[in-house]
């Protein structure tokens, strides 16, 4: 570009260095400055600087169509950019731009949308909740029996009666609920502990664990006897 020459402008959000021919005006100037530091015309307050950084003068006195040459501005001056709004009003157009805001209901539909990409890699609130251990009142809850109540169990040399003591899992066995017995008889098959963990306290041989399909609970009304 013969004849231009190169200076550096320098605003709050920016720092560029720019071709500027000698004969614009501080109006073009202006308008060019907006473009790089978004600051209108009307809000810029330029003063300039020497090659070296020194020297520092105010723009402001001269008029509109003043030229680069005749204000001193020479190559590799640096320019600098003040925005005399309030800050509470810069960068939003002046406020003279209705802002737009996207219905929900139609940013949900958008395929091309964080949400929607947040919803295929399930993500955020469209992440699978994990799998939770059901407590022992859960687990109590949903086989219907009673810790502390008396039942009949089968067993593998018949139908005993026993006292339930326990309801839940069972560490080092097969997984899903077990009920843990305290039998009248030595006919079980520990004290109530499995591997070394205790589950309810039993006299030797007097504890098993079974399936709640094996255990039918006693109602408080209920005389029968052990067949």
């Amino acid at each position: 570009m013969t004849g231009d020459i190169v200076v550096n402008i320098v605003g709050e959000l920016a720092s560029v260095e720019r071709y500027i021919s000698p004969g614009w005006t501080l109006e073009q100037i202006k308008a060019r400055i907006e473009t790089i530091t978004g600051v209108p015309p009307a809000s810029q307050m330029l003063t300039v600087r020497d090659p070296h950084g020194h020297s520092r003068r105010s723009l402001e006195s001269f008029g509109p169509s003043t030229t680069v040459a005749a204000m001193g501005i020479t190559e590799k001056s640096q320019i600098d950019v003040s925005d005399t709004r309030p800050r509470d009003r810069r960068l939003d157009f002046n406020g003279e731009v209705e802002k737009y805001e996207m219905p929900l209901s139609d940013y949900e539909k958008r395929s091309d949308s964080v949400l929607e990409w947040k919803r295929q890699n399930r993500l955020g609130r469209f992440q699978e909740a994990p799998l939770q251990t059901p407590t022992h009142e859960e687990i109590e809850e949903e086989c219907s029996l009673t810790v502390g109540k008396d039942c009949w169990v089968k067993l593998a040399n018949g139908t005993k009666k026993a006292q339930i003591a326990y309801v839940g899992s069972v560490e080092g066995i097969p997984a899903g609920t077990w009920v843990g017995l305290r039998l009248h008889e030595a006919l079980g098959k520990n004290d109530g502990s499995v591997k070394g963990k205790r589950y309810f306290d039993a006299e030797a041989n007097h504890g098993v664990f079974v399936r709640p399909s094996a255990v039918t609970e006693i109602d408080d009304n209920d005389d029968l006897e052990e067949l």
